[in-house]
């Protein structure tokens, strides 16, 4: 990693991943496994470990420095969360086949999925782009379908799915710490 004035050489990067405390790692392994739960079974075996693993290959590499300023810790949260999302997108346009059947549903969980979507819904109710985009995807649209009917553009549509997801991801997080 070539030292610039923006941004921390290998060395002083190496030098805080040594220093990093169990309770850090233990965040940031906790931090990996969150991240990991929606591309359990998807792309492929990657686990929490993987993950955490190719955020310090990419820093240390160069591919994702690291920036002065920016704690190591929320670097390496940065970098988990990017690569995370790649992989996620990955496996959207890569589903492998399984011999496993899907389980059925049971009403209690449809009606589940019903009420977290309403409660998301609400949640966007002042950003009319991200409703009704994720309304449009409810009932089925395709992207290019929402881009022709809804005259929503690419970049538009893209930027809206990224508002979707974190109101999701801060609401159900959220959620999660209640139960």
């Amino acid at each position: 990693m070539a030292s610039s004035g923006t941004h921390y050489d290998c060395a002083e990067a190496l030098a805080a991943f040594q220093s990093l405390s169990r309770a850090d790692m233990a965040r940031l392994v906790g931090y990996a496994r969150y991240r990991m739960f929606p591309l359990r079974g998807r792309l492929h075996d990657a686990d929490a470990e993987d993950l955490l693993h190719e955020a310090l290959v990419k820093t240390f590499d160069d591919t994702r420095p690291w920036r002065h300023g920016v704690g190591f810790v929320q670097h390496l949260v940065g970098c988990m969360s990017s690569i995370a999302h790649n992989w996620f997108e990955k496996a959207g346009r890569y589903t492998e086949l399984s011999d496993v059947q899907a389980p059925t549903p049971s009403i209690d969980s449809a009606m589940d999925a019903r009420a977290a979507t309403e409660r998301l819904l609400r949640e966007l109710r002042e950003d009319a782009i991200a409703c009704s985009a994720l309304q449009a995807w409810l009932d089925g649209w395709t992207p290019a379908e929402m881009e022709k009917f809804l005259h929503i553009r690419e970049d538009a549509y893209r930027a809206a799915w990224k508002r979707i997801r974190r109101r999701a991801d801060v609401l159900f997080r959220s959620q999660e710490g209640a139960i």
